[in-house]
Order: structure tokens, then sequence, then C-alpha cells
């Protein structure tokens, strides 16, 4: 008579199975599910993007020249100075006529003199308004 190993040991060394884990090495991939109704998935209308704006004329160059940072992001800064109640936008890395950029943005952004200054020791254009960086580029373009 042979003797078997469930009939060695007591019942409670083996232990049942779990019934919320299921047994893996047992199991199939499943297919991977279809779609089974027939409607189709609404989609979102196509953002329409605005016009860009009209490539200005450069027969000549610029006199001057704003270098772009490492990552090709333009060297536009915020600032807030004397506790936050002064919020300031700082443009660097200008090489050439620094007076006439800072008359471009007077122009381009609608500023009085009193509110764009010159840092001419370390070539910096501040602005006083707080713009947002991205107001600031549009008018370097």
């Amino acid at each position: 008579m042979a003797l078997n190993v469930s009939d060695a040991y007591p019942t409670f060394f083996h232990a049942p199975p779990n019934p919320k884990t299921p047994e893996r090495a047992n199991k199939q991939p499943s297919p991977p599910s279809k779609p089974t109704s027939s409607k189709k998935i609404a989609t979102s209308p196509r953002r329409i993007k605005p016009n860009p704006p009209p490539i200005p004329d450069i027969s000549e160059p610029l006199p001057y020249h704003v270098h772009r940072t490492p990552s090709q992001q333009l060297p536009v800064y915020q600032l807030a100075k004397r506790g936050g109640n002064l919020l300031l936008t700082r443009l660097r890395k200008v090489d050439g006529d620094i007076m006439q950029l800072k008359l471009h943005l007077q122009q381009a952004l609608d500023l009085r003199p009193e509110e764009i200054s010159i840092n001419q020791l370390t070539r910096h254009i501040h602005i006083k308004s707080g713009l947002d960086n991205y107001r600031v580029g549009e008018g370097m373009k």
C-alpha cells in the first residue's frame, strides 16, 4: 500500500485556496475587449487658431538683438518689489541700441515714458506695469 502525502499530513497544513485571489497559473490572457455598442464616440470640435500677426517687412536689420535663454525662451522675467506691491517686468540679454528697443517696446505696449526704464550698467529694461511675459514677448516681435 502506497502512502499518499496528503494522507500523512492533517488538512490544516494545506491552506484552502483564497477565493479573493484568482489562480494565475491556469488563467489565460483574455483578448482585448471590443466596444459592443455601435455608437460613435463624441469628439470635441477642433479649436480654430487665430490668424498669426502679419510678418513685418524686415528690409534692414534691427539696431538691437535680444539673445534667447538656453531653453530657447525670451529673457523676460517677473519681479515683485516692496513686499509684492510693485510688480516689475525685466528684459535681459540685450545687445545693440538699447534705447531703440526701449522706444519700440514703449510704442508696441502703449506705455508712458515713466513706466519703462533702462539700467545702463546691467543693460536691463524694467517695465513698471508688471506686464505678463507673453505681452512683452509679443511687443518684441
